[in-house]
């Protein structure tokens, strides 16, 4: 089985831990008090800005190539010459493994560090122009298109330039940071965007898998912003951030490729309907489910367990194409095995589709359902059905691409208190709602702003905020986050 099937079946556990891993980012409330202590395992962020106006003009900074750059042709063309390069060129060829390992260390270092190994830096990146070249062209056309064969190969859709995406975002992070580093926001606003750029394209007709990693480069790409926003005299990136997506992966597109891929990858299932499902067909629908299972650590014990499920489904599944209105006699009637494969494709269709209606709405909307629908998915034994193994866990990728929508709107608020700053002598806004020029953004997982407090500056020393991002209900401790931001004096 490919890797796509293997993230598949075991609902996409790992490639959700990479977003999460790369992430580095209530009704609300004011106060001058201090910050109370975050909440038992929210992940905190501390770093020092500077107070700093908008650019003029507001538009000076972008984070996604603007129209007038792109120019015509499909990007994934020359995203994929990049792709090759990296993996002919720059790391397999002529940097060693020790070389790797230094760009991985590299991208670790925090921006104090990382200024004092520019020469090593650049030393690493030499002989990856040719790479950047490519990269920067596909950031900049104007469409993206990866014609993957999704409806020919199912589950078994092959993903390969999915790690060499990543590998390509280490050197485009890099270089961002170089240039940053040196204070040249143009080269580095250009850098972030091909970063950026390749995030927004990875979500372009992206099934789950490629959408959560799509999630962590742009993650990574966020945590550079922040970098940004801790230099003296950075530009502030208010409208830059406000100009990206949001949502910024389109979650539902993603279900609804999802959704289809049970009759692309067991053909069999699509003469159900024709009535022309033999027995040869169930057989071969059952085979094919077993190396599936057994490939991603599912024990099946060969045909025999297989047979012993579908006797035990057998009465369930009579009992549910009666439920559904269908005449008793004539369900008598049918072959064992076109009861099986109706009951079980209906199930799978009935449980998809109880989870992704939810991805049509904002997050702060749907997640109550979604936790409802998922309690309901797991009372109704799923794992006597073998298709319903298939399910990917959505609520959990859903969170994912919350969560950076949440990042961008946390760096967007930080903005806001930097040009706010700018204007009142250092002073921060005692609460969200004093930033009327550049408003404070909501929190896309409570769909209110964010909850906030603020210790104002002293004579002679810096103010300190806060932002808290609470956890959904039902997640866990660690998808909530706290900002701790020191605004020092302009």
């Amino acid at each position: 089985m490919n890797l796509y099937g293997m993230f598949r079946i075991t609902g996409v556990a790992l490639a959700i831990a990479l977003a999460a891993a790369s992430a580095r980012f209530t009704q609300a409330q004011s106060t001058t008090q201090p910050a109370s202590e975050p909440a038992p395992g929210a992940v905190s962020y501390s770093f020092t800005v500077h107070p700093r106006p908008g650019p003029t003009p507001a538009l000076k900074y972008e984070l996604l190539p603007e129209p007038m750059d792109q120019t015509p042709g499909n990007a994934a063309t020359a995203w994929f010459l990049a792709f090759e390069q990296l993996s002919q060129n720059a790391l397999d060829a002529k940097l060693d493994a020790k070389a790797s390992e230094q760009i991985l260390e590299c991208l670790d270092l925090p921006a104090d560090q990382f200024a004092a190994a520019r020469a090593q830096t650049e030393t690493l990146l030499r002989g990856c122009d040719a790479i950047f070249r490519s990269a920067d062209l596909a950031a900049r056309r104007e469409q993206c298109q990866w014609d993957l064969p999704l409806r020919e190969e199912g589950f078994d859709l092959p993903l390969p330039h999915l790690n060499t995406a990543r590998r390509l975002a280490n050197l485009l992070d890099l270089r961002a940071r170089l240039r940053i580093a040196a204070g040249d926001w143009d080269g580095a606003a250009s850098a972030l965007q091909t970063g950026f750029a390749l995030s927004r394209d990875l979500n372009q007709q992206a099934v789950i898998v490629q959408e959560l990693v799509s999630t962590a480069i742009c993650a990574r790409f966020l945590k550079v912003v922040q970098e940004w926003q801790e230099q003296p005299g950075a530009p502030n990136l208010y409208w830059a951030l406000a100009g990206l997506p949001r949502p910024f992966e389109d979650f539902h597109a993603a279900m609804q490729l999802e959704r289809m891929f049970p009759s692309n990858t067991f053909p069999q299932l699509r003469r159900l309907n024709a009535g022309g499902f033999s027995e040869r067909d169930w057989q071969d629908f059952q085979d094919r489910m077993n190396v599936y299972l057994s490939q991603s650590g599912i024990s099946t014990n060969s045909r025999l367990a297989m047979v012993a499920q579908a006797v035990f489904l057998y009465p369930r599944a009579k009992k549910y194409l009666v439920d559904q209105g269908m005449d008793a006699a004539k369900v008598d009637a049918m072959p064992t095995r076109q009861v099986l494969a109706e009951y079980e494709l209906d199930e799978y269709r009935h449980w998809s589709d109880d989870m992704v209606k939810w991805t049509n709405l904002p997050f702060w909307q749907a997640w109550d359902g979604m936790q409802r629908a998922d309690v309901e998915f797991r009372r109704s034994d799923p794992a006597a059905i073998p298709l319903l193994r298939f399910l990917p866990a959505v609520n959990r990728a859903f969170l994912s691409c919350t969560r950076l929508d949440r990042q961008i709107a946390a760096a967007q608020t930080i903005e806001a208190i930097r040009s706010y700053a700018a204007a009142h002598g250092g002073k921060v806004p005692e609460r969200l709602s004093d930033l009327t020029d550049m408003p404070a953004p909501l929190d896309p997982m409570t769909g209110r702003v964010f909850a906030y407090t603020a210790q104002q500056a002293r004579e002679g020393s810096e103010a300190h905020v806060t932002l808290d991002c609470p956890a959904p209900k039902g997640a866990v401790p660690t998808d909530a986050a706290r900002y701790e931001v020191t605004v020092l004096r302009p």
